[in-house]
């Protein structure tokens, strides 16, 4: 029975080509694993070069330069590789092409990508059918400024990659090793489309959490799997293999059921219309989800503005997936427009100072966490709802801020850290549902400070003189707590070991911890057994 294909796939006008689980699947259990049809560098915002093999990101003015197309690579190994000696080297060699192209600056990487999908022509037809089943959203492209003036780049840049042969005879293009590759425009504009509807922007991290190479890729059956702000999916890079794309499911997907995923999953804790316009400009869509056309947020008023004529009203939005929609008071019927929740908000996050830098390479120091936590105190129920994305990103930096110095705080600062994860988990278990990247971490934060709070409890406990009643309900209290210690543990193990090395620190660091609080339980449950039997 697991032996067979998990999904199959249909068609709707909302969706397009889709799946569907179609057998009742498991949480955590893998519905595809593929390889991806193309692959190349990503084009970096503040136009770093990167390398053509491994997509390193190179030293500006000081990369090595392939010795055959004098075009940028990190090294010899990068040079003799397949992934760019097979594919546009020859073309750049056979066609004298020089480097640098006309357009460098956002599109270099994107048109290094579009040659190699228009090489499949003649070297795959199978996934060059692949490709061209993909969709495009070029209805919506066509009518935007920024998809016209990248387009016309790239077909400079291909007319750069693949000068014309008019004027030479029949025996000089026969001499030239691309003599047959040609493009037509139109079919150059559909692949950038299929590219910025499906493309996978995996960034590869150093030791000290920078990225340090950032490899786009296409799959094919992926490009099939609907997107949801609540998904019941996710995906990963296999750990081994770096370009094969694994996804499992997060919760249990009955049969028939439909399989999504989060197309950018960094932005799941954000609001409705934070994540709804950078989708409308990157993706091309409007997501309508469950989630989306909710104005709660099932429940949890992750965008809910406080009301400030009446005392106990929220202003939510009369149309979610409307950028432009106004907002009403859930108690006094007060209506706003758009802009004016705009502004609000906008003051708010410069005030905290969101967008916030990465959290992992540029933490908070200990100093801000006084800050933010008077933020959240000001804000909090008076400006925002208190589940309100912008306080819940606070809370997320404050307990980054304070993860590795949880031995240093005192019994109150512990429980506060204790609470703010639990608000997070509680958030995050409504949202995004089962077991994914944000989980972990907050889970793999939350075990550590219960581990903390919790340090040689049961030990001491069981040396004190406490009364009797007093005792037993201590000790409970204390089995509770190692249990919910070791699921998350459980959970969180699971997790990293799909995307670390068995050996790696953080694996390593929760197994380890993990046999002692087995062993803590066990000393509890005797006292418990032991209490017991007293009575």
């Amino acid at each position: 029975m697991l032996d067979t294909c998990p999904y199959e796939v249909r068609v709707s006008p909302q969706f397009g080509r889709y799946l569907v689980a179609a057998r009742d699947l498991g949480p955590r259990e893998t519905i595809i694993s593929e390889d991806p049809v193309i692959e190349g560098p990503t084009d970096e915002p503040g136009n770093i070069p990167l390398c053509l093999g491994c997509c390193a990101k190179l030293t500006e003015n000081q990369y090595s330069r392939c010795s055959k197309c004098h075009f940028p690579l990190c090294g010899v190994s990068c040079e003799q590789g397949s992934l760019h000696a097979a594919a546009e080297c020859k073309i750049f060699q056979g066609n004298h092409v020089s480097f640098p192209p006309p357009h460098t600056k956002h599109v270099l990487n994107k048109s290094i990508i579009i040659l190699r999908c228009l090489l499949l022509k003649n070297s795959s037809d199978k996934k060059w059918d692949q490709l061209m089943t993909m969709s495009d959203n070029n209805e919506s492209r066509r009518n935007r400024p920024n998809c016209i003036i990248a387009d016309e780049r790239i077909l400079e840049n291909l007319r750069h990659f693949l000068p014309s042969r008019e004027g030479e005879d029949d025996d000089e293009k026969e001499d030239k090793a691309t003599a047959m590759m040609t493009f037509d425009t139109q079919e150059v504009i559909r692949l950038s489309g299929i590219l910025d509807v499906n493309a996978h922007a995996f960034p590869f991290k150093g030791g000290d959490g920078k990225v340090i190479a950032s490899k786009c890729h296409i799959y094919f059956k992926t490009s099939l799997i609907a997107h949801s702000c609540s998904p019941n999916a996710s995906w990963a890079a296999d750990k081994a293999s770096k370009t094969r794309l694994v996804i499992r499911t997060n919760v249990p997907i009955g049969k028939g059921d439909l399989i999504c995923v989060a197309y950018d999953d960094s932005d799941l804790l954000y609001g409705t219309l934070r994540r709804l316009i950078p989708m409308e400009v990157s993706g091309m869509f409007i997501c309508k989800c469950a989630r989306c056309v909710d104005p709660t947020e099932f429940g949890t008023f992750l965008s809910a503005l406080k009301c400030q004529e009446c005392p106990r009203g929220y202003l939510l939005s009369l149309n979610p997936t409307n950028s432009f929609s106004e907002w009403k008071c859930n108690s006094c019927a007060r209506v706003v427009e758009e802009v004016y929740i705009s502004q609000v908000i906008n003051e708010l996050e410069r005030a905290v100072g969101l967008p916030k830098k990465d959290l992992l390479t540029e933490p908070d120091s200990r100093d801000d966490v006084v800050l933010l936590k008077e933020y959240v105190d000001e804000f909090a129920g008076s400006e925002l709802h208190p589940n309100h994305y912008i306080i819940q990103e606070v809370n997320l930096r404050i307990v980054r801020a304070l993860c590795y110095s949880l031995q240093d705080l005192g019994k109150d600062e512990l429980d506060d850290f204790l609470q703010r994860c639990a608000a997070l988990l509680r958030i995050g278990d409504v949202l995004i549902p089962g077991f994914g990247e944000f989980r972990a971490f907050v889970a793999y934060h939350y075990f550590r400070g219960l581990l903390a709070y919790q340090e040689n409890a049961p030990i001491s406990f069981l040396s004190s003189k406490a009364d009797k009643a007093g005792a037993k309900t201590d000790l409970q209290k204390f089995l509770a707590r190692y249990k919910l210690i070791l699921q998350l543990q459980t959970e969180v193990v699971t997790f990293l070991l799909e995307k670390f090395a068995l050996t790696s620190p953080r694996v390593k660091y929760v197994q380890e911890t993990m046999e002692f609080v087995k062993e803590q339980i066990k000393i509890l449950e005797r006292a418990s057994s032991s209490s017991s039997s007293e009575e």
